[in-house]
């Protein structure tokens, strides 16, 4: 969900948005947009490379914990990362701890 709600946002194809874009959001009315700087920073989700154009990293935020829906001492209840069952399948195919770029 928020991944398809910051997509349209993305800047020129980066898998990023500008912190202003992502904070206007919130300032039309999406609630979850709201995070601070140091946090986002703490999630790895925010890119400074350029410290006068700051980025939001899309993929880092949306599996950030930001996004659980719950959580307990125990356990969090968080979204799944698209990631997984590709990573899933690289451990499976190489069953190594390191493998070659270009084995890849």
């Amino acid at each position: 969900e928020f991944k398809n709600m910051l997509l349209p946002l993305e800047f020129k194809g980066t898998g990023r948005v500008r912190l202003g874009d992502f904070y206007g959001t919130a300032m039309n009315g999406t609630w979850q947009f709201s995070e601070n700087p140091a946090y986002l920073r703490e999630l790895g989700a925010l890119d400074e490379s350029d410290p006068a154009n700051p980025f939001v990293i899309i993929p880092n935020y949306n599996n950030g914990h930001s996004n659980c829906v719950g959580a307990t001492p125990y356990h969090d209840v968080c979204c799944i990362s698209e990631c997984e069952a590709l990573t899933e399948a690289i451990e499976k195919k190489f069953a190594a701890p390191a493998v070659a770029p270009q084995d890849l």
